[in-house]
């Protein structure tokens, strides 16, 4: 994933507040924080996968995995969101 995917999933919340809520409330520091280097929210440029391993001393792949499951719960959350919209 990249920025621009990410803003599109930051659209499917009534607001940004909402979908930094939602980040932070995932269960694994792991997942929270794997999404919150890759968006670049902190304030600094979204990390690249390689970058990220390295931290984490896990592979590329492994990040990828991690970001996409993160990524599947809160497009699940953001559902929930529009349903209580209707």
């Amino acid at each position: 994933m990249n920025v621009r995917d990410y803003e599109q999933l930051r659209k499917c919340y009534p607001d940004t507040l909402s979908f930094l809520r939602e980040i932070l409330s995932l269960e694994r520091s792991r997942d929270k924080e794997v999404v919150w280097l890759r968006t670049g929210f902190c304030g600094d440029l979204p990390l690249s996968l390689d970058r990220i391993a390295r931290e984490f001393k896990v592979t590329r792949e492994r990040v990828r995995q991690i970001e996409n499951k993160a990524i599947g719960i809160l497009y699940g959350r953001s559902l929930q969101y529009r349903k209580e919209e209707t």
